[in-house]
């Protein structure tokens, strides 16, 4: 049932109160454009109630004492008349924002619930989305400045009052230069805050040139954009300066930025820094207390948890999240226990509505910081940058609400409910082995409907796309699995005898459903490059790991590459070299009598793994395991197990635990070290006996094999601690772990 119409006439009278302020004037704008476009009414903008006009009338303006809270508003109705009342000219913009969210919208008519009185204040300051025209965003890097407006006033009307731009160091680098000039005044334009990004890529500050240079890049910069309100130099993630070098950078390029913008402040994060150079930066802020520091961000590949940074950093330093919402892996809150075929095919940057798991890292990062400003590399994350907003403003919004209001305010009221629950059918996809999960299909069904009504919308293409993804990547985990068993069978039976057959079995030809999801997989993707810009491929202006799916879709989700690399040439080769290999193939994961395998980077096959805390109490991973993925560190040559590994961060030991074992027995150790951080590990077994020292990755990886001391399992029970040696390096790395028995 819909609430009681409040307007169902052809028009819509719009009373700007404060005429003469020019952000009251684009709140009005922004709510006559936003009607007009989803209802057909037109909307007459007048200064004063005229007497002829026709139907009800929205009062639009400033608080007349300018007394209240910033940002804040009134919204309250009176007979025929409602009336958005700011505490200020962003107060009024949010006011109109959270109107136009109650309303529902439909052609030639306004649903309005029969009472409307609101008072509200955000909760947290700083409520940023990062909007990077650079060319590694997937999306934004092909919008004009038209398309940024109309996304600013989406961001507006979920409360949105910063945007963070990404500018490049040197006007040199055309267009992007001037885009973030343009950028900046538009964002200053809706009254909201102007952040910079700019890391320190440009030179090395320990040399006195380069430092100059750097100076003289950014004095260009700041003297060139007209409206900036705060800084952020990351110090890692991209960047490398040590502290020593990078603290009096900062401060010179903080003078440079008060020159020409006073008021503007700067920010620091502590992205990457190893303990030393953490601990140096925590000491400096706590006895120098430098007064051109605002504040400290927290953002990926922090060494540090986010309460022991607000812990030690002194209270007059403000402290920004910098969370990463964009990535599904390699990443800050990578998708817990994900299958490795998602991990393949749709990488780091498919489209990932996660509103429950984000919703725990909200809750996680919210009590330690002032606000946040989003990382975003696309569009692909747009549920995301909206459900924040509105928990930066109310963290009091249930999810269901959240979804709800988004897709009834972005996508359409009359698919209101299928679109909430179509967003969280996407989440519940990625849990669980994909080749037994019954939702998959299920939740392309209900896109399937809500693209044969709705398809013109591109978030509805998005979504789409990737319930197709998804259901492509359970069809093809499944017909490769089928077609690696039916070729280890024809070895298992006939050895190399049959080395055409075993070819052909793993390059069997997919079947036709699976090409016809395919064709249309591409198909949306070229859509979805034409609405939105959004590029899929590289051949569509993407680049690789960023978001290019399609340019994976023929991934093998089995061992082909690693089987048909073993057999290559065995033909030539004496009798007893083929029975090496083919019985190297056909034992690979068998650990034989009394012994154990571990798939350390699939969830499915992990059961040694200690993992210390659930995901929504540690969703960055700072004391427990979880999946990473190599794409194409082993592509060519490697097996699925070296692909993905089990992972800790930085002094975070990796842990493995065996119970139930033969006392009398010997056992030996084989591991394979992989993965993309190749940092040294060492290997101690029950907390104190070393199984071996510092071992490096080798690329490509190799099984190494160690004998365990009789000691190490005389209890039954067997604990293996891996750490990493020194204090650089994320952490350890390790994709397969096979406990042999030997007598």
């Amino acid at each position: 049932m819909h609430p009681p119409e409040f307007v169902t006439s052809m028009s819509l009278t719009v009373l700007n109160a404060s005429p003469d302020d020019p952000l009251i004037a684009r709140a009005v704008q922004l709510l006559a454009e936003w009607v007009e476009q989803r209802t057909g009414l037109r909307v007459r903008q007048v200064r004063r109630l005229p007497s002829d006009r026709d139907g009800p009338a929205i009062v639009v303006g400033l608080r007349g004492d300018r007394r209240g809270s910033p940002e804040a508003f009134t919204l309250r109705r009176e007979a025929e008349q409602l009336h958005i009342v700011g505490d200020d000219g962003l107060g009024t913009l949010f006011g109109v924002g959270r109107l136009l969210r109650e309303c529902r919208l439909w052609p030639g008519r306004i649903e309005l619930p029969a009472t409307l009185a609101v008072r509200s204040a955000p909760k947290m300051a700083i409520r940023g989305v990062q909007l990077g025209y650079r060319s590694i965003n997937n999306t934004l890097d092909v919008w004009s400045l038209a398309q940024f407006e109309q996304h600013l006033q989406e961001l507006a009307l979920f409360g949105c009052n910063a945007v963070e731009l990404t500018p490049p160091d040197s006007a040199d680098e055309q267009p992007e230069w001037t885009m973030n000039l343009q950028l900046a005044e538009l964002v200053h334009a809706y009254g909201m805050q102007v952040w910079l990004w700019l890391p320190i890529t440009d030179g090395d500050a320990t040399r006195p040139e380069e430092r100059q240079r750097i100076l003289a890049h950014r004095r260009s910069l700041f003297e060139a954009m007209g409206h900036i309100d705060h800084v952020l130099i990351p110090g890692g993630d991209p960047g490398d300066t040590p502290v020593a070098a990078l603290l009096p950078l900062v401060r010179d390029i903080a003078a440079q930025l008060h020159a020409s913008h006073p008021a503007a402040g700067m920010w620091l994060s502590h992205q990457g820094f190893e303990a030393p150079e953490r601990d140096r930066l925590y000491r400096f802020l706590r006895r120098r207390r430098p007064e051109w520091l605002r504040g400290l961000v927290f953002g990926p590949w922090t060494r540090d948890t986010i309460e022991h940074t607000r812990e030690v950093l002194p209270e007059e330093y403000a402290l920004r999240a910098y969370p990463d919402l964009t990535h599904s892996c390699r990443c800050q809150y990578p998708v817990p226990r994900w299958d490795p075929a998602f991990a393949l095919v749709e990488g780091r940057e498919v489209c990932n509505p996660r509103p429950q798991g984000y919703r725990a890292v909200f809750e996680r990062v919210a009590p330690y910081c002032d606000g946040f400003v989003i990382y975003s590399d696309g569009v692909h994350d747009d549920v995301h940058k909206m459900l924040w907003l509105l928990w930066g403003w109310d963290p009091a919004v249930k999810v269901d609400a959240a979804l709800r209001e988004y897709a009834r305010n972005l996508v359409g009221p009359d698919v209101e409910t299928e679109v909430a629950r179509g967003l969280a059918a996407l989440e519940r996809n990625w849990r669980g082995a994909v080749r037994s999960n019954p939702y998959i299909p299920r939740t392309l069904a209900l896109w399937e409907r809500l693209h044969a009504t709705h398809g013109a919308d591109w978030r509805v293409q998005l979504h789409h796309f990737r319930a197709l993804c998804d259901r492509y990547v359970q069809l093809r985990a499944s017909q490769d699995g089928r077609c690696e068993q039916r070729a280890l069978a024809h070895l298992r039976r006939n050895g190399g005898k049959v080395w055409a057959n075993t070819r052909l079995e793993l390059e069997d030809t997919l079947p036709n459903s699976i090409r016809h999801i395919r064709e249309r997989l591409n198909s949306i993707g070229r859509q979805l490059r034409r609405s939105i810009g959004l590029q899929l491929a590289v051949e569509l202006g993407g680049q690789e790991e960023r978001g290019n799916v399609l340019d994976h879709l023929d991934e093998p989700l089995n061992n082909s590459r690693w089987i048909l690399r073993q057999l290559a040439g065995i033909e030539d080769r004496s009798a007893t070299e083929q029975t090496k290999t083919i019985a190297r193939i056909l034992s690979w994961e068998d650990p034989g009598p009394g012994g154990f395998y571990d798939d350390l980077g699939n969830a499915a096959h992990q059961r040694h793994l200690v993992v210390e805390s659930s995901w929504n109490d540690d969703p960055d991973n700072f004391s427990r395991a979880y999946e990473d993925f190599s794409f194409l560190e082993y592509a060519e040559s490697g097996r699925l197990s070296w692909r993905c590994q089990a992972t800790t961060l930085y002094d975070t030991p990796l842990r493995m635990r065996y119970t139930g074992l033969e006392p009398t027995a010997r056992y030996a150790l084989r591991v394979v070290y992989a993965g993309r951080f190749r940092t040294p590990v060492r290997l101690i077994a029950n907390g104190s006996i070393a199984i071996h020292g510092a071992v490096k990755p080798a690329d490509p990886p190799k099984a190494r094999e160690f004998a365990l001391p009789a000691e190490t399992t005389e209890s039954g029970v067997l604990e293996l601690e891996w750490r990493r040696v020194g204090t650089r390096g994320r952490g350890p790395q390790v994709a397969e772990v096979w406990l042999i028995r030997r007598e």
